[in-house]
């Protein structure tokens, strides 16, 4: 699984929004850990600009290149930020097209060889220009520079308090057909129609044989208390270290529809441990998820709620391939594939 500008903790969880595998990314004020360390990104070396800049040549890529988040006019409740390194790993000069639409930390992160790579988190403070959008600008310093648009969706106090009552609802997630074995799948495997062989068949509105009555809590698989720790994917994050590069849109097909965009990251070994990454078991686990990972029993009035609150979480890496998308020599990377076996250099879908 490669490194993606377009990442999401698609986690394939078995539990409700378990969706986002998938994913995935802001933080809640009252949400714990990630926004800390590193110096204010307008003075640090590496940091970032008060000042607005610019970048008449783009050459240096960004992870997340685009990038998503959220922001709630007027709420002083959440907070939405998400983080940014250069996909050479080289450090950087962080600025804004608008400084005044965001702020800049300088921050280093961890990468999957033990050291760790500088970058930026940006803490959204506004909703962008008029269709929601602030560049991202990064120069290096011999004077190369990049930029990534940040796409802004502006939310309601409202939608955080749905999304965070629907993610977090309590419903336990219950397993039938004899229980999953330690391959990470239901005892007896998967049968032709994506179900799990002696029962489990998708429920009436064609949603997942996973979907309890009152919604199946996402909390069941994603997230450190994930409940369901027998499960063989649980604690699969989506917080926007993993999902800063997935769309609202990615977010509802991963959520709604356990479809990955195309060149999405997917890890199969949250699915089955055994699996080393090729092409077969690699297919194999994805079918699995796509078959099970579809919580229509998420209503279309919650859909956005849910989103919001994925995006407010506190970004923080994730145990795995998920990073800043896997891959790529940088954080957390991993070999794999597309879901359809091929490799990909796209975004993840765990």
């Amino acid at each position: 699984m490669n490194l993606s500008n377009r990442m999401l903790v698609v986690a394939l969880a078995a539990g409700a929004t378990c969706a986002v595998a998938m994913v995935a990314a802001c933080s809640s004020s009252n949400s714990g850990g990630g926004l800390g360390g590193g110096d204010d990104a307008s003075t640090s070396g590496d940091g970032g600009s008060t000042q607005p800049g610019s970048c008449a040549n783009s050459t240096v890529p960004i992870i997340f290149s685009p990038m998503y988040s959220a922001y709630i006019p007027g709420s002083s409740a959440q907070t939405f930020a998400i983080p940014a390194v250069t996909g050479d790993g080289n450090a950087a000069q962080w600025s804004l097209s608008d400084p005044s639409q965001a702020n800049l930390q300088a921050q280093s992160f961890p990468a999957s060889d033990g050291t760790s790579q500088p970058g930026v988190m940006i803490t959204i403070a506004g909703t962008g220009d008029s269709q929601g959008n602030l560049t991202v600008i990064a120069t290096e310093s011999g004077g190369a520079c990049g930029t990534a648009v940040l796409h802004i969706t502006a939310n309601a106090e409202n939608d955080w308090t749905i999304g965070n009552a629907r993610y977090n609802d309590g419903v336990a997630l219950h397993l039938g057909g004899g229980g999953f074995g330690d391959g990470g799948r239901p005892e007896g495997g998967f049968g032709d129609g994506g179900r799990p062989e002696g029962g489990g068949f998708h429920t009436s509105d064609g949603g997942s044989f996973f979907e309890q009555d009152g919604g199946t809590a996402c909390t069941n698989c994603h997230g450190a208390t994930a409940t369901a720790m027998n499960l063989p994917f649980n604690d699969v994050s989506h917080t926007p270290e993993q999902t800063g590069g997935f769309s609202d849109t990615d977010l509802q097909n991963i959520i709604l529809n356990g479809q990955l965009p195309d060149g999405g990251y997917f890890d199969p070994t949250v699915v089955n441990k055994n699996c080393d990454g090729g092409t077969t078991c690699t297919a194999a686990a994805y079918a699995e998820w796509h078959a099970f990972h579809q919580w229509s029993d998420i209503t279309p009035d919650e859909l956005p709620g849910v989103i919001c609150y994925l995006r407010s979480l506190a970004p923080a890496p994730q145990d795995g391939t998920s990073n800043f998308g896997g891959g790529g020599g940088h954080h957390d990377g991993g070999g794999g594939g597309h879901h359809d076996g091929g490799s990909t250099d796209s975004g993840s879908g765990d």
